[in-house]
């Protein structure tokens, strides 16, 4: 209950910079996801996905959307900078939580989102 009382907007206290801050995230995820993944679902068929382990505490997952274009969900969950570079460099990424270097490799405690068009 702890992490869902954490994670809640405090509407009333948006003149808060922290919560105005917090608000400014959600609203900015929330039209990633509406940009860029909602139009992808009607797309996805039932074993459209695949994942790879790259890493201890690092993981891919992959969709094929339409177009066999690829949906990509890169995350590395350690607190060292991941050793595994992005696979697709003509993917679009759009959204990053966290950091990359310049070889494409995650921050720790990073997340990203890719998009590629098929070839």
């Amino acid at each position: 209950e702890s992490t869902f009382r954490s994670a809640k907007l405090h509407w009333e206290e948006l003149d808060d910079r922290g919560h105005a801050a917090q608000f400014d995230w959600y609203r900015r995820v929330l039209a990633a996801r509406r940009e860029y993944i909602v139009p992808l679902l009607n797309g996805l068929t039932e074993r459209c996905g695949t994942y790879r382990v790259t890493a201890v505490g690092e993981f891919e997952c992959d969709w094929t959307v339409r177009d066999g274009g690829r949906l990509c969900l890169r995350a590395n969950l350690c607190s060292v900078r991941s050793q595994v570079a992005r696979r697709r460099a003509l993917a679009e990424m759009f959204w990053l939580e966290g950091t990359e270097d310049d070889k494409g490799r995650l921050g720790p405690w990073s997340v990203s989102w890719e998009l590629s068009k098929a070839r």
